[in-house]
């Protein structure tokens, strides 16, 4: 399995078939509840580690920030606890959905991406515009697994399992391995 590091993982759950945000809000510590910016309580953990929690009104909890799952864990099972004690919650112990890994890796060489969309365009789905963006495009076409490609040779990389991400880094390593002048 190729090495990389976990940067950002998005976690869902459902909590219940609705919630009473202005109670949400009045019971969570550390909410910030503005319906006219954003339809969500928003709350600002920093224990065990940095991330924001946003709870619609449809019930649905969305965790981000997290760089683990564990982490991601504690922080959606401590929130769900509060409300489920409360009575807002149907849940005391929720079934996490994760809707996003975000994922990085170091090629350790520099990348001509000019010559690397040439090269691949024939037999992959690549875009690459860097007046738009100054990164190369890589979607696997198999999954919805998305690989960004600098120039200084970092990967970006979206999935929504572990193995996704290194399936979709080693793909494009093997694919860059076939290019030449890259």
């Amino acid at each position: 399995m190729t090495e990389f590091t976990i940067e950002n993982i998005v976690v869902s759950t459902s909590l219940a078939d609705s919630l009473n945000l202005n109670e949400v809000a009045k019971i969570l510590p550390d909410t910030t509840y503005n319906p006219q910016e954003t339809p969500a309580v928003i709350l600002h953990k920093t224990v065990p580690t940095k991330a924001v929690v946003m709870i619609y009104a449809n019930g649905i909890l969305m965790c981000t920030g997290t760089k683990t799952l564990h982490d991601a864990e504690i922080i959606i099972h401590t929130t769900t606890k509060i409300l489920y004690i409360a009575g807002l919650s149907n849940t005391e112990t929720p079934e996490l959905n994760i809707q996003t890994l975000v994922a990085s890796y170091e090629l350790q060489k520099h990348l001509n991406l000019r010559a690397v969309a040439k090269a691949l365009t024939p037999r992959c789905n690549v875009e690459y515009n860097p007046t738009q963006f100054p990164g190369l495009i890589y979607k696997k076409a198999d999954t919805k697994t998305v690989v960004l490609l600098f120039e200084t040779g970092k990967m970006i990389c979206t999935a929504t399992t572990v193995e996704d991400v290194s399936r979709a880094i080693e793909t494009v390593i093997q694919e860059l391995s076939t290019c030449k002048k890259i």
